[in-house]
């Protein structure tokens, strides 16, 4: 994902992701539906969530960027999915995080949608983290981009890693930490990777451009994969992307395009050499992707040779939309017509605005793959218009020229308190978005208002937490206890109170709320 508009780094993913305490949970597709007649869709679609920031997991801010790899019994049972994210609103050497990178890690599943992340070696069970050198390209953040099963069994990664040096935008307020960003390798032997080792010749595979070039502020986000699928020991073709600066290809502002590398050594790794200009760049005035192409996936054309590419770009309006474009070569692209009103598309985009909906802001890093049945899966990060959640989510479609439509499940049958397996009720996750109206849905249709999760979080700590005070008086007035107490031993007062949300704290008093014996009210 570019994670950014026509400006800086996006806003939208600096957002804490909904906080619950207690113990380490289990990332789920806790859905949508609980019943056509609740109306309750917010979650449609979303199949891997963040941690939570008080279990100690490594993704408790954020989790992005799905890398996906299928069962391939018997080395490989279950479907794998890397990803990136952090734990808190800071990077390695303390330096202030403006994207969702950091460290990576591994979740895995048995159907490609309800994922359980793995536990790997490093602190908060990451398996991917920045270089301990002061001085390595990698040292601030990384972020493992591509994963390339290899013969041996063994697994070769593409990764993106951001140094310590300064980088001036030509815009904002001066030069910032984070931004120089180039692609690294690494291989893991394991059979699983849990355990991984940086390529020590090959870091890093590619270096910005001189001064003046359209990468030179970062190249990075590489995916790579061989232009013949048949001929996996021939040339392989990298695509990347960077910020453009102000004045190229005839911008007044920075615009993302995207770049190619070619490797003649028949491996992933390369050596690659990068082609002197984009690839493909952002469209004319008033299109989808007018500021610019990031992040993408290319595949090999199903129907044919030649290549796909499912990109994100960025609108003036700063939202990010998904797009395609094909190529003979790998080195010149055209952007589809007829898919969407625009060339490229859009092909794929955030749930409308009216729907309060976890993806109704941003979608993003696209990874698209077929099905066993013959269609196509999308997986893609998406954020809420609120800022709340940046989570990983899923879509199908017929095949990759057609219309997707988020994964979702019946809501025939299902207990308006079903619970994901962290025990959170549809009424919890309402609660913690700050949904009063569905809130208001959900008790009308007779949900419990004192359900209590895993880690003993309430749906009056989610209202509490997110200063959402028609919640917590709907809440309160159908029953839930004011003084619940989590495993933490937190009431919703304490909540209030912790994150600063005085008007939250103020009608929990009013109700007869307490606090724990060590809180100061």
């Amino acid at each position: 994902m570019s994670h950014c508009g026509r400006g800086v780094a996006a806003a939208m993913l600096l957002s804490p992701a909904a906080r619950r305490l207690g113990e380490p949970r289990t990332l789920t597709r806790m859905d949508a539906a609980v019943g056509a007649d609740t109306r309750f869709a917010v979650l449609t679609g979303r199949v891997l969530t963040p941690g939570s920031s008080g279990d100690g997991w490594w993704d408790g801010r954020c989790a992005a960027s799905p890398v996906i790899l299928p069962p391939l019994p018997p080395s490989r049972p279950k479907w794998q999915c890397f990803y990136y994210g952090r734990p808190s609103d800071r990077w390695n050497a303390d330096l202030p995080a403006f994207l969702p990178t950091g460290v990576s890690g591994l979740a895995e599943s048995d159907d490609g949608l309800n994922w359980s992340r793995v536990r790997g070696p490093l602190e908060g069970g990451a398996v991917l983290r920045p270089s301990n050198e002061a001085e390595a390209f990698d040292h601030v953040h990384v972020g493992i981009t591509d994963v390339i099963p290899q013969p041996d069994g063994s697994y070769a990664a593409l990764y993106l890693g951001g140094s310590a040096e300064e980088v001036s935008l030509g815009m904002g307020p001066g030069p910032i930490r984070g931004f120089r960003m180039r692609p690294g390798a690494a291989t893991s032997r394991d059979g699983r990777g849990l355990v991984w080792e940086r390529v020590a010749t090959a870091n890093p595979l590619l270096d910005v451009g001189a001064v003046g070039a359209w990468d030179a502020n970062f190249c990075s986000w590489p995916r790579a994969l061989p232009l013949d699928a048949a001929r996996p020991d021939g040339e392989w073709i990298m695509t990347y992307h960077a910020l453009a600066p102000p004045g190229a290809d005839g911008a007044s502002a920075p615009r993302w395009a995207v770049g190619a590398a070619v490797g003649e050594s028949g491996h992933a790794l390369g050596p690659y050499t990068k082609l002197d200009d984009p690839v493909l760049c952002g469209g004319a005035g008033g299109t989808f992707d007018e500021a610019g192409i990031g992040t993408r996936h290319v595949v090999h054309r199903p129907d044919g040779p030649g290549l796909v590419m499912v990109y994100e770009g960025v609108g003036a309006d700063g939202r990010h939309r998904l797009g395609l474009a094909t190529s003979a070569d790998g080195r010149d692209w055209a952007k589809v017509e007829g898919l969407g009103p625009d060339p490229g598309g859009p092909i794929f985009e955030g749930a409308p605005a009216e729907e309060d909906a976890w993806d109704n802001g941003n979608v993003g890093t696209p990874w698209v793959m077929p099905l066993a049945d013959g269609r196509w899966r999308l997986y893609y990060v998406g954020t809420s218009s609120k800022g709340r959640t940046v989570a990983i989510g899923a879509a199908e479609a017929n095949d990759l020229f057609s219309c997707w439509e988020r994964v979702a499940v019946s809501g025939s049958g299902l207990c308006i308190d079903e619970r994901d397996v962290a025990g959170e009720t549809s009424l919890i996750l309402a609660a913690e978005r700050g949904d009063s109206a569905n809130v208001r849905i959900l008790l009308d249709a007779g949900a419990d208002p004192c359900a209590v999760s895993e880690s003993g979080w309430t749906a009056l700590h989610g209202a509490a937490e997110c200063n959402c005070v028609p919640a917590i008086e709907m809440l309160v007035e159908a029953g839930a206890d004011v003084s619940a107490s989590a495993r933490s031993g937190k009431t919703p007062l304490d909540i209030a109170l912790q994150y600063a949300r005085p008007e939250a704290a103020e009608q929990l008093i009013a109700l007869g709320a307490s606090g724990s014996a060590g809180s100061m009210v």
